[in-house]
């Protein structure tokens, strides 16, 4: 018998440093930690929810749940949400996320976000569990 959560590993490279990848799949969450340190550091709950007016269908509620609160995390948190959402094949209720990394600056965020289109996350969700 396999372990019913589905998880990828991996590293990116940000900010010129390896940062460890971990994605679990509960079937109605995602988890997914970014760090430098191999430590879980803030942690977020994201939730997508829909708006009735404006340019955009979708925004996203982003709670700290642990650790630090900056600007730049919760565009982070935010930018990461948008990926996840938009390369997943069904939309779950949350995504919690655990960031640490050692800068955070705007030309790193789109390093980031680049790094993990490449890592593929859709290739975590919902794979099937005996």
């Amino acid at each position: 018998m396999s372990f019913p959560v589905s998880t990828k590993q991996g590293q990116v490279v940000v900010a010129g440093r390896i940062a460890d990848v971990v994605i679990s799949d509960f079937g109605t969450h995602l988890f997914m930690c970014i760090s430098h340190y191999q430590k879980l550091g803030s942690l977020f709950l994201v939730t997508k929810e829909t708006v009735s007016s404006g340019n955009s269908p979708h925004t996203y509620a982003i709670r700290t749940l642990l650790g630090s609160d900056n600007e730049m995390l919760q565009v982070l948190a935010r930018a990461i949400a948008e990926l996840v959402y938009n390369t997943a094949p069904a939309t779950p209720p949350s995504l919690l996320l655990a960031l640490a990394l050692q800068e955070l600056s705007p030309t790193h965020l789109k390093e980031l976000i680049s790094a993990l289109d490449e890592f593929d996350i859709s290739s975590t969700w919902h794979q099937s569990v005996n």
